[in-house]
């Protein structure tokens, strides 16, 4: 019995892998700002940059055993996607920055927001009508079930 208890504990001890977080502690863009604050554990963000900014000027920490490579950091283009890839031979993450360009950013909020007036305006135009049309509803709804009488043939 103890050979037993033995060679099962030796066999779990021993198929037992740590593995290791193959992540960046800290990263920052000096020519940017990002829509989030940075955390390791997120691996997808937006890279707001001005009209003019071609290249993404990185800024990070990580384990000094680790590979860091940038991927598609030149010629930025609205919509764009820098990768930063970090592995240390055998696991790997990757970061993915969709950039943002400045002006571009504000057309958009600017569309947006006309969008949102509509609507505001549809409801406050129509509101007036919308609670009684509901209570007819429920009055006739209720009508029906409380009043109907069922056809016997």
């Amino acid at each position: 019995m103890k050979k037993i208890f033995f060679f099962l504990c030796f066999f779990l001890f021993s198929t037992v892998v740590v593995a290791k977080n193959v992540v960046i502690d800290e990263l920052s863009i000096k020519n940017a700002s990002l829509s989030i604050p940075f955390s390791p554990l997120n691996n997808e963000y937006t890279a707001i940059v001005g009209k003019e900014v071609d290249t993404l000027e990185f800024i990070y920490s990580a384990d000094s055993s680790f590979t860091v490579v940038i991927n598609n950091n030149h010629d930025l283009q609205n919509n764009s996607v820098v990768e930063l890839i970090v592995s240390d031979g055998e696991n790997k993450a990757s970061y993915h920055f969709q950039i943002l360009k400045e002006e571009e950013e504000q057309t958009k909020t600017t569309f947006l927001e006309k969008k949102e007036e509509e609507q505001i305006s549809f409801l406050k135009e129509y509101k007036n009508y919308i609670v009684p049309f509901f209570c007819i509803l429920l009055i006739l709804f209720s009508y029906r079930l409380l009043f109907h009488k069922k056809k016997i043939i």
